[in-house]
């Protein structure tokens, strides 16, 4: 019934997004991300351990989901400094602000 809701969405409307449940909680992610175009992984910020995020990423590939990235929410952002986060094939890092790198010492 679902792939039909689905379908029906699709002729209708450009993007068709779906807010779902945690990866690791429930398994709606997992039926739903195969029959999707793409999954973006959301994450909270300094709440959500590296561990966590690797095993979702592990558990939306296996089941055949495209995963087209990883959204981070929840970011405090001040003028002086800033993290960001990327994914690579080594899994998610943080990285300090090149103005906080260049205000340190040494």
């Amino acid at each position: 019934r679902m792939k039909t809701l689905m379908k029906q969405f699709s002729a209708q409307f450009d993007r068709v997004l779906f807010d779902i449940s945690s990866v690791l909680a429930v398994t709606d992610s997992a039926v739903l991300g195969p029959v999707c175009d793409g999954v973006i992984l959301t994450v909270k910020a300094l709440e959500v351990s590296r561990d966590y995020i690797l095993q979702a990423i592990e558990i939306l590939e296996s089941v055949g989901s495209n995963l087209l990235g990883v959204a981070l929410n929840g970011v405090k952002i001040s003028r002086r400094s800033y993290y960001y986060y990327y994914y690579s094939e080594e899994g998610v890092a943080g990285r300090t602000s090149s103005a906080e790198r260049s205000s340190s010492p040494g």
